[in-house]
């Protein structure tokens, strides 16, 4: 039998054991793993062709042994030409074997085609009705938001100037959106700030020279916990402190500011 009848693995292991290198001198020199090496030589390929990666240890193993590339190549031939002849085999095999079932459609009557007409003709005019009516029911559920944000309680005016409600929120207003800076002074003081949405976009403490700015187009909603430790700009009108310290404030920002009722605290 010549070198090139020889299956893969009986060709590295002819080769091997002819120049006496064991298994683990092999791995040691090629760096594959000696199980890998072993179910090479006994063409162990879980009945698959080979992949790139089965390829690059067979010739890296051939090239440390001495086979020659062009022999290598012949016995991954064999083997492709071979595994393909019994794949095809088994795939016609199983093609005459194979016999497809017969569907048995299910039987359906004139009434039952006439209740899915009268349920399709029901919601292809239900359905411009009911979409409709849900969007003037979201559209006035905005509308009614909007206005009760808008809302102000009659302001007083407070010690230093800035206007209050009844409630003692600070009301504040700006012509193309809210934007707010504030910045700390002798102390440190607690500092909350949610948008229109309610989101809590800042919540914490504010030390002496710290400066933080916040802008919403339609609302801000601010609670300070030391409002004479905080100096604040609203749309670029400084305002000083709204408060004394150790004084709790909070203030409605909203998009109708009229800047000349805001005072330096």
């Amino acid at each position: 039998m010549s070198e090139t009848d020889l299956s893969i693995g009986e060709l590295i292991h002819q080769y091997r054991s002819a120049q006496k290198i064991t298994l683990e001198q092999l791995a040691s020199a090629t760096k594959i793993r000696e199980l890998l090496i072993k179910k090479i030589e006994n063409n162990d390929f879980s009945n698959q062709p080979l992949s790139p990666y089965t390829r690059g240890h067979i010739r890296s193993i051939g090239n440390v042994l001495g086979i020659e590339s062009k022999l290598v190549s012949q016995v991954i031939s064999n083997y492709e030409n071979q595994f393909e002849k019994i794949e095809t085999t088994l795939l016609a095999n199983n093609s005459h074997n194979y016999s497809r079932p017969k569907r048995n459609l299910p039987s359906i009557s004139f009434k039952s085609i006439s209740l899915v007409a009268v349920i399709v003709l029901f919601a292809m005019f239900a359905f411009p009705v009911i979409s409709s009516f849900m969007r003037a029911h979201h559209s006035a559920k905005i509308s009614n938001n909007n206005s009760q944000l808008s809302k102000v309680d009659t302001n007083t005016q407070s010690a230093n100037g800035i206007n209050t409600n009844n409630s003692g929120a600070i009301l504040a207003n700006a012509s193309s959106g809210v934007k707010l800076v504030v910045t700390g002074l002798q102390s440190k003081s607690w500092l909350g700030v949610q948008d229109a949405s309610g989101n809590q976009i800042f919540s914490g403490f504010i030390t002496p020279g710290q400066t933080q700015s916040f802008s919403d187009p339609s609302f801000l909603a601010v609670a300070i916990g030391n409002a004479g430790a905080i100096n604040l700009n609203v749309n670029g009108k400084d305002l000083g402190t709204p408060g004394t310290i150790g004084q709790v404030v909070h203030l409605n920002l909203t998009p109708d500011i009229n800047t000349s009722n805001l005072a330096k605290g």
